[in-house]
């Protein structure tokens, strides 16, 4: 499940970024936890859908 989520994210990411975009994607180990980031140059996320984002 956990991949079908990270391809789905770095899909959209592609998908919505600008022609001469940056993605970057990082992972951390925190504690117990791995921690995944990803940032693009895309248009972003309205803050009221940022709610509904992912977070396992």
């Amino acid at each position: 499940m956990l991949l079908s989520i990270l391809q789905n994210i770095v899909s959209n990411t592609i998908k919505y970024s600008r022609p001469i975009g940056k993605i970057t994607i990082t992972t951390k180990r925190k504690n117990d936890k791995i921690i995944v980031e990803i940032q693009d140059t895309g248009i972003g996320i309205n803050k009221e859908k940022q709610k509904n984002c992912i977070s396992i």
